[in-house]
């Protein structure tokens, strides 16, 4: 039994995060997140280490806290040592034991490395975006609206040996598409360039954009520019000698 290897890194997954503290600044809204070990990680850490019969737990309650102890046996003796986790608000027997789980591991070196990791910014959302966390809480007396965050990545200095991580995705931009005045005037501009169907409308805008949904910047420059693009859509028309109008679907790609 080598009870150094208690204090090994653990892998990414058997990783939890949770927010410590979040706010508002103007209209971003920043957290910081804390990183810990779950209790299931810590159990088989102490049957891969110790052998599923040389290890026990067991609790006490002192001043309105759950206390755990995680004994050892070594050798004919059994060595304890103790941590104690006040209730979570939403599981209060179960958030009191798993609390004291892991911080009696602390005392033997199980997970303590991660004292070492600074608080972490994460990144913030207002807007859904997969993939992430959604967070609804209160801050002290300040109300902080309710967010996603992105999980941060764990510094390589704390990663087992051989283990990487897949690179973080930056915020998904916010893409504004064109409104209903700019609909509108694409329309005028176009009648005035003797644009008078729909469906011809509709191919112009597909070959402007190859079929994609056009931003607001690009509504906006289609409009502006109508008339030599149209003149570019004819002479294009012309080059590959297709005189009808290819066949549509009835969505418009604005």
């Amino acid at each position: 039994m080598k009870l150094k290897d208690l204090a090994n890194p653990f892998h990414p997954n058997d990783i939890e995060w949770r927010i410590g503290r979040s706010g508002t600044r103007g209209d971003d809204i920043w957290a910081v997140a804390l990183c810990y070990i779950t209790s299931r990680a810590l159990h088989a850490r102490l049957d891969d280490v110790c052998g599923i019969e040389n290890w026990q737990l067991r609790y006490h309650e002192h001043l309105g806290e759950t206390i755990c102890e995680i004994g050892i046996r070594i050798g004919e003796e059994w060595i304890w040592k103790a941590g104690g986790g006040a209730s979570t608000k939403f599981e209060a027997f179960k958030g009191g034991l798993s609390s004291a789980e892991k911080r009696a591991g602390v005392p033997w070196g199980v997970g303590r490395y991660l004292y070492k990791i600074p608080e972490t910014f994460v990144k913030t959302s207002r807007a859904k975006v997969s993939g992430w966390n959604y967070q609804k809480k209160k801050d002290g007396s300040q109300p902080v609206p309710p967010f996603y965050w992105q999980t941060p990545n764990i510094p390589k200095s704390a990663l087992p040996e051989g283990v990487d991580q897949k690179e973080l995705k930056d915020v998904p931009k916010k893409v504004t598409h064109m409104d209903t005045k700019q609909v509108e005037a694409l329309y005028v501009a176009a009648n005035a360039f003797g644009v008078s169907t729909e469906d011809e409308l509709r191919e112009i805008t597909e070959w402007y954009r190859e079929g994609e949904k056009m931003t607001w910047l690009e509504g906006q420059k289609l409009i502006d520019d109508f008339g030599s693009i149209y003149s570019e859509y004819s002479a294009a028309q012309m080059d590959d000698g297709s005189d009808e109008p290819s066949e549509q679907d009835d969505d418009i790609p604005y």
